[in-house]
């Protein structure tokens, strides 16, 4: 596997190289220790709680017995407005 770095300009008509192409090994591990941390901006922070609101969701209409059978469930609706209030 080679690797080669270059730049491009807004219009991509020029590119110029960076560093010129060189033969690289892959990696065989992966170091989790090099890993960032989860972002814990407020934004992130509500878009990790709309996506368990969600999961939550799926996991009920999943298994409950009104949900499959396509009739009316009060809770699929509470856990449905809660996902979209996490999302707001």
């Amino acid at each position: 596997m080679t690797l080669k770095v270059y730049a491009v300009n807004r219009a991509g008509t020029t590119t110029r190289v960076l560093r010129p192409e060189t033969p690289v090994v892959p990696a065989t591990t992966v170091d989790e220790s090099a890993a960032f941390p989860d972002c814990q901006c407020e934004k992130c922070r509500a878009e990790g709680k709309a996506d368990l609101s969600y999961r939550v969701l799926l996991d009920h209409t999943m298994f409950c017995p009104a949900c499959l059978a396509g009739a009316p469930c009060v809770t699929k609706g509470a856990l449905g407005r809660a996902w979209r209030r996490g999302r707001a």
